[in-house]
């Protein structure tokens, strides 16, 4: 057995590995060429390049919706490196820590009884 085939056999254990992550994506056809090029292993159907562009159904004209499969969130993050030229349809992720948190106070406040520790800063 051969390098080549030690690395065939390594590139489909991890071709098989699951991807259960889907994402929807719209790109605009200005980069849709470059986009599928880049995410052509995590496309979840056939390359879309002959479907026409959105038109229909609220959306922009000149769009192409793209469904993703990625083995993990952060494995979907990769879609950031095109900036404003991807719209992220699905999911709807919140940009808010979960469980949200309540507003922190901008005082420093300290329990009932405990003496101020910047008092010695105030002038009598």
């Amino acid at each position: 057995m051969g390098p080549t085939d030690v690395w065939q056999i390594l590139s489909r254990r991890i071709d098989d590995i699951p991807a259960p992550f889907a994402v929807t994506v719209r790109v605009p056809g200005k980069v849709l060429a470059r986009f599928l090029r880049f995410h052509e292993p995590d496309l979840a159907a056939p390359t879309p390049a002959e479907s026409p562009p959105e038109t229909e159904g609220g959306g922009e004209p000149g769009w192409t919706r793209i469904e993703l499969r990625f083995r993990s969130p952060q494995a979907a993050e990769t879609l950031l490196a095109f900036g404003p030229d991807v719209e992220v349809l699905t999911p709807r992720i919140s940009a808010r820590p979960w469980p949200t948190e309540p507003p922190r106070s901008s005082r420093c406040t300290t329990p009932a009884g405990t003496p101020d520790p910047t008092s010695w800063l105030r002038t009598p």
